[in-house]
């Protein structure tokens, strides 16, 4: 076993990014074991739009039959709601509001972003939550003396392990003098996690603070809080399958607001077992693991969550089927194919991005747009992007086309696509996945190198439109 300095494990947030207080996640799952009653056979569903919580209107959204038919397009309304009656199986794609285009050496650059959800049922009710620069702050926070010589702070707006010692050492004055921070000012009330490390930068002590208010140029005083020393958790996995050369393990401790502390360990395999051991705060947030396994071409992300406590995992019974090979876009079907294992547990979703580029000479515009589907797993392993109806610009690939393949997740989930389905793009696998007090999820997803031909050419299209902006 081994145990590693919280120091050095500071690698992971157990929830998506933050906007305010309200945490994105996938809904809980029903409370029993029954399936979810069947939907009629149609009925109106509804797609909300928002911006950190507000309505956006004039979102632009296609409802589709399952066959790709065209129900109706509709503009988002003041509430940021688009509707339509629609039959079991419907697909709903909105085009997201755009940046303004960007001149660049001569030429225009145009970029999209739009999300797609196949399989929705009446009565359905999805939403969509764009994403903002989180605005940063410029403040102080004061700690009580612990008699230590290291200080750090992580809060559920995603800062991990910053530095917070007082300039004259931890212990050299009966109460630390105020220290100045720049953190994201994600929300008023933060959830806040401080460590007390000796001069070895062993961690001794944890502060918790929940519902801390943390505003723009003032200070956080928590002079009163009370230390409490750490403990380890201990993390013990067995039937690990061979080629993977052990666990990445991620602990986290969650919080309605979100990770409020996070930290990280390698477990090494042998004989098919590893174990590993995390030094963590008492609280009672729940304390969310992502124990993560690495074989061929994929990570395979186990996501239990619960009272902090000793985890211990059965690795091969967990794993999903494996994802033999990179996945396969066809510019002109739109549809992505993949292998997978014919043993492992049964995915009950995919998730994947489409990046695609297109570029007019005549007009000396060149049109990049990001493209994300949800759907359900279903018993092929293939997904199809909807033939959209054309109105300025024509985002269905064609084969002259530059697209390719961003991400492939596929994951098991409480409840299934069908709880899922409503906020699921609002969550980054297995990131998001945190759910009511306790849970259990697994992510597959192509590692991030295997997918990056056409994606390192988007990106650096849109580093060079963001510098030639200014």
């Amino acid at each position: 076993m081994t145990t590693r300095s919280i120091r050095t494990c500071l690698a992971v947030s157990l929830l998506a990014a933050c906007g305010g207080d309200d945490v994105h996640h996938l809904a809980d799952a029903p409370n029993t074991d029954d399936t979810l009653p069947d939907a009629p056979s149609e009925g109106v569903a509804t797609l909300t739009v928002t911006q950190d919580g507000a309505p956006v209107s004039g979102v632009t959204v296609h409802f589709q039959n399952a066959d790709g038919s065209l129900i109706s397009t509709q503009a988002t309304d003041a509430n940021g709601d688009a509707s339509a009656t629609v039959r079991i199986g419907a697909i709903v794609t909105d085009l997201d509001p755009p940046p303004p285009p960007v001149p660049q050496f001569g030429s225009t650059n145009i970029f999209n972003t739009l999300h797609t959800w196949v399989g929705v049922k009446p009565n359905d009710h999805l939403h969509l939550d764009l994403v903002t620069t989180v605005p940063q702050g410029n403040l102080s926070i004061t700690l009580p003396d612990d008699g230590q010589s290291h200080y750090q702070l992580f809060t559920s707006c995603g800062v991990s392990g910053l530095d917070v010692t007082p300039p004259s050492g931890g212990s050299a004055v009966a109460a630390n003098p105020a220290v100045p921070i720049s953190i994201p000012l994600c929300s008023a009330k933060q959830d806040i996690v401080a460590l007390a490390e000796d001069s070895d930068f062993g961690v001794v002590d944890a502060l918790v603070a929940t519902d801390v208010t943390v505003t723009d140029d003032t200070t956080i005083d928590l002079s009163a809080a009370t230390w409490t020393a750490v403990a380890s958790t201990n993390y013990n996995y067995t039937n690990i399958p061979v080629g993977a050369g052990g666990v990445n393990v991620f602990a986290s401790l969650v919080t309605a607001k979100g990770s409020m502390f996070n930290a990280s360990s390698f477990a090494t395999a042998d004989n098919n077992a590893a174990a590993t051991a995390i030094l963590m705060p008492a609280s009672q947030a729940v304390a969310a693991t992502v124990s993560r396994v690495s074989t061929g071409n994929t990570d395979q992300n186990i996501v239990d969550w619960g009272p902090l406590g000793d985890v211990n995992v059965d690795v091969g019974t967990a794993l999903l089927k494996q994802i033999t090979d990179l996945p396969l876009y066809d510019a002109t079907t739109h549809a992505v194919t993949w292998p997978e294992a014919a043993t492992g547990g049964d995915p009950d979703l995919v998730r994947t991005t489409l990046e695609a580029f297109r570029s007019d000479q005549a007009s000396n515009t060149n049109h990049f747009w990001t493209w994300e589907i949800a759907a359900p797993h279903g018993t092929t392993t293939a997904v199809s992007f909807p033939t959209l109806p054309v109105a300025d610009f024509d985002f269905n690939t064609a084969a002259t086309d530059q697209a390719n393949l961003n991400t492939l997740v596929v994951a098991k989930v409480p409840g299934g696509y069908d709880v899922a389905r409503a906020t699921i793009m609002n969550v980054t696998p297995p990131n998001g996945l945190v759910a009511g007090p306790t849970g259990h999820a697994v992510v597959e997803q192509i590692q991030r190198g295997e997918l990056t031909v056409l994606g390192r050419a988007v990106k650096r299209a849109r580093t060079s439109a963001k510098l030639a902006r200014h």
